[in-house]
């Protein structure tokens, strides 16, 4: 019995585990940066401390739905700049998302939280908000 529970509660932890994509992120002022394992901060700190990472995609609005676009299926994403009134009546962010099967869909992204789009670099850790991001680069998105 303990074995069937030690196989089940690895199981059930294996995706969280998973190893995010590396990709390669320029800013605004044309600085290029690889960045491994790359998360997005999505947490809300309203009445409640609610805290929420992405690490296999990011997320974009369509109407009132939220999709979360995997790693896997992009081959870049071109942020296009802030929109003052978002979707969901919110600041957005405006972005072309290049589909790795040729395709560009216009979108816009759900706004990062406080720690932004993070991961580790060969210096240490890297920390960079969405609307501060030129261009993200797949290098390997698992």
């Amino acid at each position: 019995m303990t074995r069937y529970l030690l196989g089940v509660l690895f199981i059930a932890l294996l995706p969280s585990v998973a190893k995010a994509a590396d990709v390669k992120v320029t800013d605004h002022s044309g600085h290029s940066t690889v960045v491994k394992d790359v998360r997005i901060d999505y947490t809300s700190y309203s009445l409640w401390y609610t805290p929420d990472f992405e690490s296999e995609g990011v997320r974009v609005l369509q109407g009132d739905a939220t999709v979360t676009v995997r790693w896997s299926k992009i081959e870049k994403l071109t942020i296009k700049g802030r929109d003052a009134e978002g979707a969901k009546g919110t600041p957005g962010i405006k972005a072309e998302i290049a589909i790795k099967n040729g395709d560009k869909k216009d979108v816009e992204l759900e706004m990062d939280s406080k720690e932004g789009l993070t991961g580790e670099t060969d210096l240490g850790k890297y920390s960079i908000h969405l609307q501060d991001i030129n261009t993200i680069e797949i290098v390997n998105g698992d």
